[in-house]
């Protein structure tokens, strides 16, 4: 879902606030008025006034409305992406386990913290300083054909499903597999390969019990 849309049904809103105040203002009228033809002069104002009144909240309904139908796309659409990549989450675990195991604890805090710097700051790589220890990774994801690159893809989706994700039943790993090339929404299409390497690597390392 576009957020350029929201910002501009914001924007919409916005535009119209001012406007709106003005005409309830000016719908208030004078407090006294001895001339009669002035009177009338002030009820015909009075009653264009209303019709722009009404005119401009029906506008800014719509727009509520609009954004309120907006609100309910962005989240139906992350729910659905929250589901559709739940399967996976331990599957993932397990791999991020496995390569602490290998690359030993001090090494993975300092590769995890830069793989969440790089995210956080949308760097396209990372710091030199850094690389010493990515390069450790790398060397290890090379025993399960895994780039690095694809490795924090599996990172992206464990961080959304730290907060997100309902653990459920685990999947099997040959039903995981067949769902992930039958089944995986063309808007998760980016995730495919990474996910891919993932049953590979628990094939490989033998990680699913």
């Amino acid at each position: 879902m576009d957020i350029n849309q929201l910002n501009q049904l914001k924007r919409n809103s916005s535009e119209l606030q001012e406007p709106l105040h003005q005409r309830v203002v000016s719908q208030k009228g004078p407090e006294t008025i001895d001339d009669w033809e002035m009177i009338k002069e002030c009820f015909m104002a009075l009653n264009d006034n209303t019709n722009h009144l009404f005119d401009m909240m029906n506008k800014r309904e719509k727009v509520f409305d609009a954004i309120l139908n907006l609100l309910e796309e962005i989240l139906i659409d992350k729910m659905s992406l929250v589901d559709d990549l739940s399967i996976y989450r331990d599957y993932i675990i397990d791999l991020i386990e496995e390569i602490e195991a290998k690359l030993g604890t001090d090494t993975w805090r300092k590769v995890r913290n830069a793989i969440r710097k790089k995210r956080n700051n949308n760097r396209t790589d990372f710091e030199e300083k850094e690389l010493e220890f990515i390069s450790e990774l790398e060397n290890k994801l090379k025993d399960v054909e895994m780039t690095v690159n694809e490795f924090e893809l599996l990172m992206e989706i464990n961080a959304t499903g730290n907060t997100e994700f309902h653990k459920g039943k685990r999947r099997v790993l040959k039903e995981v597999k067949k769902q992930l090339e039958s089944s995986l929404p063309n808007n998760l299409q980016v995730f495919k390969v990474p996910l891919r390497k993932l049953l590979y690597a628990h094939e490989i390392w033998k990680l699913s019990k």
